[in-house]
């Protein structure tokens, strides 16, 4: 057993996946998640849990709007009877929806930029989280730190495009429909100095990503007391995505890989006024 999870990319890598030495599928449940790319209906998740030994995880983490509580609390009830066994989730109107109909499946909090320190993580963790999927804003030293001093257990993206901003807002339609621009697709791209930022506009809203892909095969073994290490195969060839599974299963080193902020501290400047 390895304690990666691996999100697939499409229905050709779920395949592969349930056929592979890898024990944890990541799928999100349609409709109710941001991330990852590749999607089923609740229903269809829960029938492939039932039908294979892997351990299947479901990502709900959109902004829940007041429209979406009757059917969100169908699909907690429906996973809490079923095989599914983690549920990855933003908006605490799942965990507050969670405490009231007593799940019983592990939560794992996913806050993007948010859940950063250890008071945060043992603040979720006394509030029935079990687990949490770090910012990837922080350094190696801060995640030891937060791994070792946290009774959370801590989950870190060691793979894929990250998603730096999420709005309900539609940003790409908005945009082209001002400057009078036909949409063409749902994936555009925004480019900053020499940088291109993938964003995807969909039904729950707009999601901007990361300049490239986070890829910590080199590194994550230095990381310690960590629970899971998550491979996103979002937005990747399936050629592609098998050749990073297979990198990461047998600890292939790699060059000229992104790795975010993993050795390199933010540093915020105060601005002079007087310049």
């Amino acid at each position: 057993m390895n304690n990666f999870i691996v999100a697939p990319s499409s229905r050709n890598n779920l395949d592969y996946l349930l056929n592979s030495s890898f024990d944890y599928i990541l799928i999100g449940v349609d409709d109710f998640c941001i991330t990852p790319a590749f999607r089923l209906d609740i229903d269809n998740i829960i029938k492939l849990a039932s039908s294979t030994s892997k351990k299947i995880i479901v990502s709900i983490n959109k902004m829940i709007h007041n429209k979406d509580l009757v059917k969100l609390e169908d699909i907690l009830i429906k996973i809490n009877n079923s095989l599914v066994d983690k549920v990855i989730f933003y908006d605490l109107g799942v965990l507050n929806i969670a405490k009231r109909i007593n799940f019983n499946k592990d939560l794992i909090i996913s806050l993007e930029h948010l859940n950063a320190s250890t008071m945060t993580n043992d603040f979720y963790y006394k509030n029935g989280v079990n687990y949490s999927l770090i910012t990837s804003d922080i350094t190696k030293d801060e995640i030891n730190d937060i791994a070792r001093d946290s009774k959370m257990n801590i989950i870190v993206s060691v793979f894929g495009y990250l998603a730096i901003f999420y709005s309900r807002r539609y940003l790409i339609s908005n945009y082209l429909d001002y400057h009078n621009i036909k949409k063409e697709d749902d994936i555009y791209y925004i480019k900053h100095d020499l940088d291109y930022y993938l964003i995807k506009e969909e039904k729950e809203g707009s999601v901007i990503f990361s300049k490239r892909e986070i890829n910590l095969v080199n590194d994550y073994k230095s990381l310690e007391n960590i629970a899971y290490y998550l491979i996103d195969g979002s937005f990747i060839s399936d050629d592609d995505f098998l050749c990073v599974l297979d990198e990461f299963l047998n600890n292939k080193n790699k060059g000229n890989v992104y790795r975010a902020f993993f050795d390199k501290k933010t540093v915020y400047k105060i601005r002079d006024e007087n310049k």
